[in-house]
């Protein structure tokens, strides 16, 4: 883990880079996370602590690599375990799904993910890809995924009956391999002005399955459940890969689902749902009953498609009631 951004520690930060201390610092979504926003007249600036200086090689590599793509903000200096990059003029792609009617969503998501798929592109054509670490190559990493609804099952006493967790590694194991960004929710995107979408928080990319980035973003709690936009940016995965996506796709979105729902209720435990508003301001977890509910309901319609993952539809229409007696 990273160390805490104490106010020390940032004003040292500025003296280095700007020789100045800072005009005023702002902390998004509280002290406790691991950036800052330092505030001057001439402009603003986020600051990073990565968990190792590890971590912060990757991002500085991979801001240095993809920044002509306008898809990422432009770094200004890294030393050690510090990032500082440019602060982007935008909202939330979180707060501007909540607010945007059904075709703006749309166009949003679609967004979104062509820019990640432009981004691997980048990354592969400057070496990136070389360089960057593999995800999901553990062994037993496959199993470990697809023994998540067991877990869940665990947590919330809901049966779980003639779910086979073998099957449902066998087809997610890693293929089509190619460098994803791996946390692509969308509160690490901003949509800008002109709308386009600038991903940040590039400290757990690496060498994934393609399909991975889309699965981030279209199973969190924070995606509004989009047809139109699944159905077009799969095609686009299938077109660039020549290889149908679809079936690996669902299977891992459902798992990542019932992970986001284990969050959720993890999160909750015996205290009330949370405010919807500060949660989506502070960039949490999603932890209310409108969450589950578009979890539950979204994962059930993909597990529907599939013999292998038929048992998880009671199974999460009864994680969705226990959740609404709590």
């Amino acid at each position: 883990m990273a160390e805490k951004l104490t106010a020390e520690y940032i004003e040292a930060i500025c003296q280095q880079v700007w020789q100045r201390s800072p005009d005023a610092v702002s902390f998004p979504g509280g002290e406790g996370r691991k950036t800052a926003f330092v505030h001057f007249e001439s402009g603003s600036f986020a600051v990073s602590r990565r968990s190792s200086m590890g971590r912060a090689q990757l991002e500085r590599e991979v801001l240095l690599r993809l920044s002509d793509t306008g898809a990422v903000p432009n770094l200004l200096y890294s030393k050690g375990d510090v990032v500082v990059q440019q602060a982007i003029d935008g909202q939330r792609l979180s707060e501007a799904l909540e607010l945007a009617d059904r075709t703006g969503r749309d166009r949003m998501l679609i967004e979104a993910a062509q820019s990640l798929f432009r981004l691997r592109r980048q990354a592969r054509d400057t070496g990136l890809e070389d360089m960057a670490p593999d995800i999901g190559i553990r062994s037993g990493w496959a199993e470990d995924m697809a023994n998540v609804p067991l877990r869940l099952a665990e947590m919330t006493n809901v049966a779980l009956e003639g779910y086979d967790p073998q099957a449902v590694a066998e087809i997610i194991r890693p293929r089509y391999r190619g460098f994803v960004k791996w946390d692509a929710r969308p509160g690490n995107a901003l949509v800008t002005d002109k709308g386009g979408v600038v991903w940040f928080d590039w400290e757990h990319c690496g060498v994934g399955s393609v399909e991975d980035d889309l699965v981030w973003l279209l199973a969190d709690e924070w995606c509004p459940i989009s047809a139109v936009a699944e159905e077009t940016l799969l095609q686009d995965l299938e077109r660039e890969t020549g290889s149908d996506l679809a079936q690996r796709f669902h299977y891992k979105a459902v798992m990542h689902s019932v992970i986001r729902l284990s969050l959720i209720l993890d999160r909750k435990g015996d205290g009330p749902w949370w405010s919807v508003q500060e949660a989506l301001q502070n960039d949490r977890i999603g932890v209310s009953l409108a969450h589950v509910t578009r979890v539950a309901k979204r994962a059930s319609v993909w597990a529907g498609n599939y013999d292998d993952l038929a048992a998880l539809v009671p199974f999460l229409r009864g994680v969705h009631a226990f959740a609404s007696q709590l």
